[in-house]
């Protein structure tokens, strides 16, 4: 009769002297590789049996730490979580260890965390820890449970190692029954040691299977989620670091640019400097009232201003500095009504004005009064070569923010 549905192979020593004999159950696949140190399970498979009320979908995936190497483990993970996308939730994820590793080697250590980082933190409630093996140390983690408890420690992992979620076995009643179902023949004694570990590994089973139906199930989606944003982000990490380094160079040649465009606008700077020349230029500012000026020759000056040293007629005697005498049009000289500003002396015929003793007739109204200032001009031709210079640097400068 077919009573396992898994090609296995058994070692036994059958006689005095230790004679092996090789013994196959199961059907043979092409997804499991008994080959002398190579890793059995090829690719995820499913195998369902029914067990009370419910139906138990057991599925069984490839190791990690392939013999084949850490791209081989890579391909493994793509299969598994391609073999799982077609379940909606799972109850539990099992994982297999042996109880006597009592040193956080490489290949521990990566296993843990090669598994663990594959897998949604929600995951972490439906993690069992299944330590086969197990009855040369009393059925129980043995040494490997320190280790995993500091591995996990280290890696900030909250899942609480306790009875809910460590379970362990021996297959040796297994082998037991392969051997007897083979013809070999045991003694007695052997029959019940083998007959006892078959009722722990039976009783074990069953906790495990309740302890999953009475959890809830872990949403396949967030895991597949998590796995395909870190994919996502894995295989960005080449291109982008590609666009950083191209960046890294552009900025480096704006920051060149921009130290020529500086250093020719202080050149031109230090060069506008050496060709100066001092004189005078006028600033003139609005009063927002008349004022009454006079504009005899001596109540006036006449300043070369600006670069072309044009002449301008500044008057600087400020006879009535706020008029308010309404209706004179500025800058009109001799208009009678002045003969009311408050500056004319009425008492003398002619009327003059009682500040510069001139006639009301050589005095006006302004609007406005003239500053004279202190300038640096430039040669006009020197000006016309820097204006060209600067078009030339404010255009670089334009084009820079668009690089």
């Amino acid at each position: 009769k077919q009573w396992y549905q898994r090609r296995v192979a058994i070692t036994a020593g059958t006689d005095d002297d230790y004679n092996n004999t090789t013994i196959n159950v199961g059907k043979e696949s092409d997804n499991e590789n008994h080959s002398v140190g190579q890793s059995a399970t090829q690719t995820p498979r499913d195998y369902s049996f029914p067990m009370d009320d419910v139906i138990i979908n057991l599925i069984d995936t490839p190791g990690i730490g392939d013999s084949r190497g850490i791209e081989q483990d890579k391909e493994n993970f793509d299969n598994i979580l391609s073999h799982v996308s077609y379940y909606k939730e799972i109850h539990a994820i099992c994982i297999l260890m042996k109880p006597n590793n009592s040193r956080l080697t490489v290949l521990f250590r990566f296993c843990i965390q090669e598994l663990l980082v594959h897998l949604h933190r929600d995951a972490i409630r439906n993690i069992f820890f299944c330590f086969t093996n197990a009855r040369t140390n009393f059925y129980a983690p043995g040494d490997t449970l320190p280790a995993l408890k500091k591995e996990l420690r280290d890696n900030n992992i909250d899942i609480e190692l306790s009875k809910q979620n460590i379970f362990c076995f021996d297959n040796e009643s297994f082998r037991f029954l392969a051997c007897v179902e083979n013809g070999l023949k045991f003694d007695e004694k052997t029959k019940r040691t083998y007959s006892d570990s078959w009722d722990i590994a039976i009783k074990e089973s069953l906790r495990l299977v309740n302890q999953a139906k009475s959890l809830t199930p872990h949403k396949i989606l967030d895991t597949l989620s998590l796995n395909n944003a870190r994919k996502t982000i894995l295989e960005l990490c080449k291109p982008v670091a590609e666009i950083a380094v191209i960046i890294q160079k552009n900025t480096k040649r704006i920051s060149d640019h921009k130290e020529i465009i500086r250093l020719d606008k202080k050149a031109m700077k230090d060069f506008s400097k050496r060709l100066l020349w001092s004189g005078l230029d006028i600033v003139r500012i609005e009063l927002g009232h008349p004022r009454t000026v006079c504009t005899q020759g001596d109540c006036v000056e006449t300043i070369a201003v600006g670069a072309d040293n044009v002449k301008q007629t500044n008057y600087k005697q400020h006879c009535h500095p706020r008029c308010g005498l309404p209706g004179i049009p500025s800058e009109t000289v001799g208009d009678s009504r002045l003969q009311s500003c408050a500056a004319m002396d009425r008492s003398v015929d002619p009327i003059e004005c009682k500040e510069c003793g001139h006639s009301y007739m050589l005095h006006m109204h302004m609007t406005y009064q003239l500053i004279i200032i202190n300038k640096d001009f430039v040669f006009p031709e020197v000006q016309e070569q820097i204006k060209k210079k600067e078009k030339s640097t404010d255009r670089d400068s334009a084009l820079i923010p668009l690089l």
